[in-house]
């Protein structure tokens, strides 16, 4: 409805009671509205068949009032490469005088960042970051005016669209060096922040990443989200993140190396982290004291006995030399059950048997030999009850050390040859 035209308050139409002879209807409508006025204009007509028959209008001021103060920040999202980037606060009430202070950037935790002033028309230049570091800007973005008689808050959203990024240690976010033990299983586990979130991961093993990992009985690929801790702007803060485990089931040695995990959302250059798998502190290298006391005749008239890195100088029937080695044994298990289904645990604590029918040892009973795994030997292989003695794997439960004649030796001489220990006409091999 247009009111140009209407008559001041001093000039009001005059009314004619005979001029529409029917009842009188009024009506107050809103004419005009400002932040700093409102006029009201009564309205008194009559209608006469279907026409309109203005009789009396009065158009009058309103005092001043207050209009409640409004603040709105619009929600802006922006990517790592922009420069230029605007948020704008928006006051809106009366008195319309407003004052602007510093903004508040805050996490979606609530916890503050950083304060940043605006200008004089409550707009915000975000400052210039470097690219790689865009993702910090995240967050709340809260705007407080006044206008002179009360204060007021509002907040919006900006959203940064960058490349994934794993979080720093801070307080052991992430790792670079995870520990296991051969037989095990182990969880290596990396934090992220993706914004947007990542749409393609890859896991490697090697290096020079030898290997894709997929997902097996071996290994085991999982991704949740999460609160990781991140740093933002000098601050640490809780993040909504993701967490990218690797799950690896009964650790051999390859499988201590280097691991590397590859994200990517579109935004910029694949992120990756780098990390590597050890032997934990009971499979690390440890300083052993062996004391080595030679005493007695030699051992199978030999005087020179070499032992691993150990030489031992023997005279029949007296000590040559009683000497302490130190020695660095790297261990990676003690029993079976730390190896793979095809492998036993080589580890022998105790005397070295030199013969199994002399029952001859070596003389000193602090000897630790192996500390690794080893594969059984296959059925065909030549076989020797003292390697086993001394606690090398040998064959597979299934199989055993058995005297195999020579086939060229005659019938009536093999039993006889066996039974004396005679290393001749035949073998020891494993078999069923």
């Amino acid at each position: 409805m247009a009111f140009a035209g209407l008559p001041s308050p001093a000039n009001a139409w005059p009314i004619d009671p005979s001029f529409c002879p029917v009842p009188r209807f009024s009506a107050v409508f809103l004419a005009h509205r400002t932040t700093w006025m409102v006029f009201d204009y009564n309205l008194q007509f009559r209608i006469i068949s279907g026409r309109l028959c203005v009789g009396h209008g009065v158009l009058t001021r309103v005092p001043d009032i207050e209009i409640a103060l409004e603040i709105h920040v619009n929600n802006m999202t922006f990517n790592q490469e922009e420069t230029l980037r605007a948020v704008t606060c928006i006051a809106t009430g009366y008195p319309s005088d407003y004052t602007y202070y510093p903004w508040k950037h805050m996490s979606l935790n609530g916890k503050l960042i950083r304060e940043i002033p605006g200008n004089d028309r409550g707009i915000l230049m975000l400052p210039v970051t470097r690219t790689e570091k865009s993702y910090q800007d995240n967050g709340i973005y809260v705007c407080k005016a006044d206008n002179g008689d009360i204060e007021q808050s509002g907040y919006g959203f900006v959203t940064i669209h960058a490349k994934p990024i794993f979080m720093p240690d801070i307080e052991g976010v992430n790792k670079s060096i995870v520990h296991g033990a051969v037989g095990r299983t182990v969880e290596i586990q990396v934090k992220v922040f993706s914004v947007p979130k990542y749409k393609l991961v890859n896991w490697y093993r090697g290096i020079n990443r030898d290997l894709k990992i997929s997902p097996s009985p071996k290994y085991s690929l999982i991704e949740s989200s999460g609160i990781v801790k991140g740093e933002f702007h000098n601050t640490a803060v809780d993040l909504d993140g993701f967490i990218l485990t690797l799950k690896i089931n009964n650790l051999t040695i390859d499988d201590f190396n280097t691991y590397t995990v590859q994200i990517e959302n579109n935004f910029g250059s694949p992120a990756e982290y780098t990390l590597n798998l050890e032997l934990s502190a009971s499979g690390s290298c440890q300083d052993i004291n062996i004391a080595l006391i030679i005493v007695g005749s030699s051992i199978g008239g030999i005087p020179l006995v070499t032992v691993g890195v150990i030489i031992v100088i023997a005279s029949r029937k007296k000590v040559i030399a009683a000497v302490t080695l130190t020695s660095s044994l790297k261990v990676q298990c003690k029993q079976d059950s730390q190896c793979s289904s095809d492998e036993c645990c080589y580890y022998h604590e105790g005397p070295m048997v030199a013969s199994k029918w002399r029952r001859a040892v070596l003389p000193f009973n602090v000897m630790v030999q192996g500390g690794w795994c080893e594969k059984y030997q296959p059925q065909g292989e030549y076989c020797s009850s003292i390697a086993k003695m001394n606690g090398h794997c040998g064959c597979a439960p299934v199989l055993k050390c058995k005297w195999i004649p020579d086939p060229t030796l005659s019938m009536l001489l093999q039993p006889v040859i066996h039974a004396r220990s005679m290393q001749i006409g035949g073998h020891l091999e494993y078999q069923p």
